[in-house]
């Protein structure tokens, strides 16, 4: 991360994320792009004070997420190359571990406070894991389809919707499998085969 300093024509490019006085927001100069960490101060002039700048290949638009001692981000929008799901020390700004993210996939993401973490990281899938230091504990890969807004962790479920064929689609946290998945709806106005003929249960037409 790069040290705090003042530069003209700096832009917030993304909805902050805010644990305790800190603020962890997207920032984009001339010079520099990325995550950085605001703290709330007393002094009336200037009542935010930079703490760093983590840089990032493309600028932060999504929303960063944190606990007390990591902050998580992805940089870019969809389309963007080059792009990534970082976890920093809150502390620092120091990168402990980052995993792409494919250009065309959302990537929306949720993370829990004991390090789950859920991530639309292409555009046809999810992929959980759970980290302890730089050891990944679990991890799976569900190609379910393009999804749409943010993954929702409830209990041992993963809750997300997909947009190929709008579903509310449920999965096994520990597993990536899925749960349930109601089957595609047929089109306003159509009969499913079978449907007002007057068939007669007992075959006699």
């Amino acid at each position: 991360p790069k040290d705090a300093s003042d530069e003209d024509s700096i832009s917030m490019t993304a909805p902050a994320a805010v644990i305790g006085n800190a603020f962890y927001v997207g920032l984009n100069s001339p010079a520099h792009q990325g995550l950085a960490k605001l703290e709330l101060t007393d002094n009336g002039s200037n009542p935010l004070l930079q703490k760093w700048l983590c840089e990032s290949t493309n600028p932060v638009s999504l929303s960063a997420a944190a606990t007390e001692d990591e902050v998580y981000f992805v940089d870019g929008r969809q389309g963007d190359a080059g792009r990534k799901l970082r976890c920093l020390d809150a502390a620092s700004g120091d990168v402990r571990w980052s995993l792409d993210v494919a250009a065309n996939a959302t990537g929306e993401f949720i993370i829990t406070s004991d390090s789950q973490v859920l991530i639309a990281e292409s555009a046809q899938g999810l992929r959980y894991y759970r980290r302890f230091g730089e050891r990944s504990l679990d991890e799976w890969t569900a190609p379910i389809g393009s999804l749409v807004g943010t993954p929702l962790i409830v209990g041992d479920m993963a809750i997300v919707s997909v947009g190929d064929e709008p579903a509310l689609v449920a999965l096994d946290l520990l597993t990536g499998l899925v749960l349930w998945r109601p089957p595609p709806q047929t089109q306003p106005g159509r009969k499913s085969a079978g449907e007002g003929k007057g068939v007669d249960p007992g075959g006699r037409g």
